[in-house]
């Protein structure tokens, strides 16, 4: 007996080593995909073009472009253009000062598409990340509310209709909703929500999602004990929702929200669908990228990298939060 446990055990680490090491394999791929991104992106357009792929940047193209704008005067044409690359993070400069969009917007909107509206988009660098912030934030939010709620009340609230529901999100979930998009820019038109920032929130406030049953599965594993005890102390069904149920689901709630936020984020064709005047980051690179705006490698792996910088912060900082467990406690009864 004692033989057969040794073999196993030696059977199961072996396994596991092997696992491991696939692993970490994998993971140093990763990191070495982001080091030589990052590395690139510090080199200048003929440094990289020159065949020096692999190597660190050489500093000797940046020295001449620093002495180049130096000799020049301000309102030179070579000045505006090489004025940007004076250090070592000149791609990333570069950038900051390219990513603009400052296109016309020019559509219908009202009830019967009778008022014509001609707007700037708001594209400067700094309006770009508000318009950011308040998409991301806000739609990531109410993307998270609206099936926290509907669990909750389907989960506690056993009527007939909480099963109509349930069977209708299954229903939508199943049913694949292809070429929608036309409709729903006539939609949001006709209301005037069409190119506003709080009708993305709206349109985002939807439980027919997996997250639905999530939030189902996790309200119904709470005990109702909870419940009865705060309203023999006089508790209102909505303070017994907030203040005991969903503090009780925070880490999925939380875990669910961050999920949202790097959907969101990634998201460009939103803000090109349907809010033309409040481009996104996402947008925005994606506009300049394929604009021909950048003709080198390395200022395209720029611009990509700071697009993925914030996500790699709220991952670096949340990665409990999104990677750990999800289990929750109870009363024992």
């Amino acid at each position: 007996m004692e033989i057969k446990k040794k073999k196993r055990q030696f059977k199961i680490n072996v396994y596991a080593v092997i696992v491991g090491v696939l692993l970490a394999l994998y993971a140093l791929s990763i990191f070495f995909a982001l080091g030589w991104g990052f590395i690139t992106s510090l080199k200048y357009r003929t440094d990289f073009e020159g065949g020096n792929y692999m190597g660190l940047p050489n500093m000797e193209h940046w020295h001449k472009i620093a002495d180049l704008v130096g000799s020049l005067k301000p309102g030179d044409e070579l000045y505006e253009r090489y004025s940007n690359f004076t250090h070592l993070f000149g791609n990333y400069a570069n950038a900051i000062a390219r990513i603009s969009v400052l296109d016309h917007a020019k559509y219908y909107t009202g009830f019967n598409l009778d008022i014509y509206v001609d707007r700037m988009a708001n594209g400067s660098f700094f309006g770009i990340i508000t318009n950011t912030l308040l998409y991301v934030g806000g739609t990531a939010l109410f993307a998270t509310l609206a099936p926290c709620i509907a669990g909750y009340l389907c989960a506690k609230f056993k009527f007939k209709f909480s099963g109509i529901v349930c069977t209708f999100v299954l229903f939508v979930m199943a049913m694949p909703l292809v070429g929608n998009t036309t409709a729903m820019l006539t939609l949001l038109k006709r209301l005037s929500l069409y190119d506003t920032i709080y009708g993305m929130w709206i349109t985002h406030c939807s439980f027919a999602n997996s997250y639905f049953l999530i939030f189902l599965a996790c309200f119904k594993g709470l005990s109702n004990t909870y419940a009865e005890a705060a309203q023999i102390d006089g508790a209102s069904y909505w303070k017994v929702m907030w203040q005991i149920y969903v503090p009780l689901a925070s880490k999925i709630f939380s875990t669910i929200f961050l999920l949202q936020v790097v959907a969101q984020y990634n998201n460009y064709t939103t803000s090109m669908y349907y809010l033309p005047t409040y481009p996104t980051l996402s947008y925005a690179i994606w506009k300049i990228q394929f604009s021909g705006v950048f003709n080198s490698k390395p200022e395209l792996l720029a611009t990509s990298l700071m697009l993925s910088l914030p996500m790699l912060i709220i991952f670096v900082i949340f990665k409990n939060k999104l990677m750990g467990n999800i289990s929750l406690g109870g009363v024992k009864e």
